[in-house]
């Protein structure tokens, strides 16, 4: 039976959520009160909950005035795709040499399910997209075989969720996932080279659409890169 977890913990499980989600923007201020009414306990879990997400860099604490919500950076934002691509963009070829004709369909079937949702897109459905989208790169992970790379994905893709669902939250999410089609082709022909560049056209693409959207709010020199 598995543990039941403490209140402390069940706040930061359920903050950190939402900051992941941006339910709380970049450059808000929260406060222990107002995390203790929201999640339904005492000041002390609270208070726990927002110094574990200060330790996760997610906040900063600016004493007797709350905890900042931090920003992601443009330099943050292409380290993460650099590690990224060199994860993914390896992984996907092992993928299409690897996978069996059952984990294909399941992928196939993720991929049209957000085509469902982007021919319907519109405000407040970016959480459905991000869950997609978070589905479809982790059956890839999953068709390598490999728990090391599974691991590792789920791992990046959690690091990348705010920045995601920051882009989608701003723009006009139609053509996010368009190169998804051409990545599940690529792995259903068991082609390890059109799998690859697939995969790194579209995370280059992503990279592209979340440096625009975010360029207004920051003077980062960094420019995209091409993976």
């Amino acid at each position: 039976m598995p543990q039941k977890q403490s209140m402390s913990d069940q706040v930061l499980t359920q903050l950190r959520e939402d900051l992941l989600n941006c339910v709380y923007k970049p450059g808000e201020i929260i406060t222990e009160t107002e995390v203790a009414q929201r999640y339904g306990s005492s000041k002390t879990p609270a208070r726990e909950a927002l110094g574990a997400l200060c330790m996760e860099d997610f906040l900063l604490k600016f004493p007797r005035k709350g905890y900042l919500v931090k920003s992601i950076s443009l330099s943050d934002i292409q380290s993460l795709f650099q590690f990224r691509g060199i994860l993914e963009c390896s992984g996907v070829a092992l993928a299409a040499r690897l996978a069996t004709e059952e984990e294909i369909h399941l992928l196939r079937s993720i991929c049209e399910e957000i085509e469902q949702f982007e021919n319907r897109c519109a405000e407040g459905m970016a959480q459905q997209h991000d869950a997609g989208n978070f589905a479809f790169h982790m059956q890839i992970a999953r068709m390598t075989h490999n728990p090391y790379l599974v691991t590792a994905t789920a791992n990046i893709l959690n690091q990348m969720r705010r920045a995601l669902t920051m882009d989608l939250l701003v723009s006009d999410a139609s053509g996010a996932f368009e190169e998804h089609p051409h990545i599940v082709a690529a792995i259903e022909a068991h082609d390890p080279a059109a799998a690859e560049e697939a995969m790194c056209r579209h995370l280059n693409i992503t990279q592209n659409r979340i440096y625009l959207q975010n360029f207004h709010r920051s003077q980062d020199p960094v420019r995209p890169s091409t993976l």
